[in-house]
Formats: structure tokens, C-alpha cells, sequence
């Protein structure tokens, strides 16, 4: 595999790890960053990734609510 893309992959699963337990830190570190190179670009795209997904599971709950599939106790929670 060619360096680059590895370097991709990996910055990918550290943002999108980091976007998933430190969203704080992600954002800060990406706030202080202005150049581009592989690593980074995989890590802003893990980032989106987890926000994408994130997104996703939040409008699957919202339309299960809005279906009644949610037992009383699913909306205390």
C-alpha cells in the first residue's frame, strides 16, 4: 500500500475515533491546523464520516418516535 494512502486511513480512523470520544479535542486541533497533507485529509474526512453517521442514527430514532416504535421506557431515557 502506498504511504500516502496508509497515512489517509489511519488519520481517517484517528478523526473519526477522536470525533467519537473527544469531539472537543478534534475540533480544537483541527481549528489550529491551516496546511493539508494526507493525514490530515483522512482525518477530517473520519470526522465527517462520524458526524454523517451520527446524523443518521439521530433521524432513524426521530422517525421511529414519530411511528410510536418506542416503548415508554426507550423515551425516558
Amino acid at each position: 500500500m502506498k504511504k500516502s494512502i496508509k497515512r489517509f486511513i489511519d488519520g481517517f480512523n484517528v478523526g473519526f475515533l477522536m470525533a467519537r470520544y473527544c469531539p472537543k479535542l478534534a475540533d480544537r486541533l483541527l481549528g489550529g491546523i491551516t496546511s493539508s497533507f494526507d493525514y490530515l485529509e483522512g482525518f477530517r474526512a473520519g470526522r465527517a464520516e462520524f458526524e454523517q453517521e451520527r446524523q443518521q442514527e439521530q433521524l432513524k430514532e426521530l422517525e421511529e418516535l414519530r411511528n410510536g416504535r418506542h416503548s415508554r421506557e426507550q423515551l425516558d431515557r
